[in-house]
């Protein structure tokens, strides 16, 4: 084979690019590109900067990252294509500035569809409970395979590392897997990585997958720290925290190197090649193979008896824990307080700003950081009232699941229809809202109308589903009808919003010094 050398600047007119993109991000754009093969083997995709990005691009390092290809052995090149989206080539606008590079099309066999929409396969999926990997539809991997597929991220890291690559914003979203026929990876978003030391673009770290406190960032070490919370949590099938206790379970020696992953002095940190070797004797330990999903429930017949609830419910779409309703009754109060607060901090900021405004127009030289402050204020002001929101949806749907109001649902659905207002009321201000001098603003604005456009059609689906249940009566437990189905779907893509949003929105709320909020307080 001979190694890629697409290391020539490509001129973005000369692209065959499809109507519409694959997707859109906070720095771009990717679209297909027909007219392209890397080697002439790999399709090919092509990631468009954002006008606003550029400035911010290195692009001399890009122009390495495309070249390192050329530069390596025929098995590391050949690597490096077949396991990452590693940049191919630079592509430069009409005036001669870049805007983008091509890199490979994320191959078929790492897509999922999830909740009835094919997306690509995140390792974010796995980090759920079993029931709600079943109730996606996704394919759900037993111990065996979750070691397997570990050994295989650290395998990648490791030779990653080796040709001077440092992974950097190492989170689940930038990886892909596949279990078929054995488990694999699959490494995107690589213009983020850090080569030889320098970077294409400003290092950033995914909310709840950042580096400890004071050390500096996108080295080895903090790959190494990101592995270990990887192995944990896809062990422990959970979205954040730490859990050595759960590998430890699994294997002593897995138990240990998840404790010298967090360790302080980044040089006790187990390198990621550390790991594969007790992973996979520990996968050939376990050998226990994926459970089998659950049986379908029979439909119903005409003036039959309804299916059991137990067969056709689906998680929630925010996969909360059932608390006593003593305790959601006291969250209930509380949120209630929270939002009183809210709206009167609302509603005493705006009076301040009509009283001052003529003082403000004679003020004359403020800062585009002033601005940019007031703006980005303006903004976490909006989703201070949006706070409470959520929780309101989330008890107001275990309700109705439970069907615990004896068959009396007119109070979910008041909270449903009242929390879908709400933010169209939010959607109405935030279009509004001037974001000219606020870095990223435009991104920001857009990445929030959206998670709250989809979480709007989410409530309202929910709501009719509620009266679904109403009409049908409860009996031991609420049916999930289409409506439901339209609703769970509707809130998958409104959190996968929402962590769009967040990863934005965090450093801009930490520069001023706002609230930082997950995507699951949105």
């Amino acid at each position: 084979m001979t190694a890629p050398r697409v290391t020539e600047p490509v001129r973005e007119e000369e692209l065959d690019l499809g109507q519409e993109p694959l997707g859109k991000g906070g720095q771009g754009e990717v679209f297909r590109v027909a007219n392209r093969r890397i080697n002439q083997q790999w399709e090919v995709a092509y990631k468009r900067y954002k006008p606003e990005i550029r400035p911010r691009l290195n692009v001399s390092v890009l122009r390495k990252m495309a070249d390192l290809p050329a530069e390596l052995d025929e098995a590391d090149a050949r690597w490096l294509c077949e396991n990452t989206c590693w940049p191919a080539a630079v592509v430069e606008d009409g005036s001669g500035s870049t805007c983008g590079f091509l890199m490979r099309l994320v191959p078929r066999d790492f897509f999922v569809t999830a909740a009835g929409a094919e997306r690509v396969a995140g390792l974010e999926f796995l980090l759920n409970p079993d029931e709600y990997v079943h109730r996606a539809q996704i394919p759900l991997p037993g111990t065996e395979q979750r070691l397997l597929l570990l050994a295989e991220v650290a395998e990648a890291m490791d030779r990653l590392h080796r040709l001077g690559i440092v992974v950097g914003d190492f989170s689940p979203k930038n990886v892909l897997y596949r279990l078929r026929p054995s488990p694999s990876s699959f490494f995107i978003d690589c213009d983020a990585m850090r080569l030889a030391g320098c970077d294409a673009l400003p290092q950033v770290e995914t909310p709840g997958w950042s580096s400890a406190a004071g050390e500096l960032i996108a080295t080895q070490a903090t790959d190494a720290a990101k592995f270990g919370k990887l192995a944990t949590r896809l062990l422990a099938k959970e979205q954040d925290g730490f859990h050595a206790d759960v590998l430890r379970r699994i294997s002593p020696r897995l138990g240990e190197l998840a404790d010298l992953s967090a360790h302080a002095d980044p040089s006790r940190r187990p390198r990621p090649g550390g790991w594969t070797g007790p992973l996979r004797e520990a996968a050939g330990k376990a050998g226990t193979p994926p459970p089998s999903p659950p049986r379908p429930a029979p439909a119903p017949s005409v003036g039959g008896a309804q299916p059991t609830p137990s067969a056709l419910k689906k998680p929630p779409p925010t996969a909360p824990a059932i608390r006593p309703r003593v305790l959601l009754q006291v969250l209930g109060a509380l949120v209630l307080l929270i939002i009183v607060w809210a709206v009167a901090t609302h509603h005493g900021a705006a009076a301040t700003d009509s009283g001052g405004s003529s003082a403000a127009s004679a003020t004359t030289g403020a800062s585009d950081t002033d601005g940019a402050q007031q703006q980005a204020a303006a903004i976490d002001q909006l989703l201070s009232q949006n706070d409470g929101t959520r929780s309101q949806v989330t008890n107001a749907v275990t309700d109705i699941d439970d069907c615990t109001s004896g068959g009396d649902l007119s109070s979910d659905v008041s909270a449903l229809q009242q929390a879908a207002q709400t933010r169209e009321n939010l959607l109405d201000q935030l279009g509004q809202l001037d974001v000219s001098a606020l870095p990223d603003g435009s991104q920001v604005v857009s990445d929030l109308e959206q998670a709250w456009t989809d979480s709007v059609q989410a409530d309202q689906a929910f709501a009719n589903w509620a009266q679904d249940v109403q009409n049908q009566s409860c009996g031991n437990g609420a049916v999930h009808t289409s409506n439901w189905d339209t609703a769970f779907s509707d809130s998958q893509l409104a959190t996968a919003d929402k962590q769009t949003f967040v990863t934005v929105w965090t450093p801009i709320a930490q520069q001023y010094g706002l609230t930082v909020r997950t995507a699951d307080q949105l």
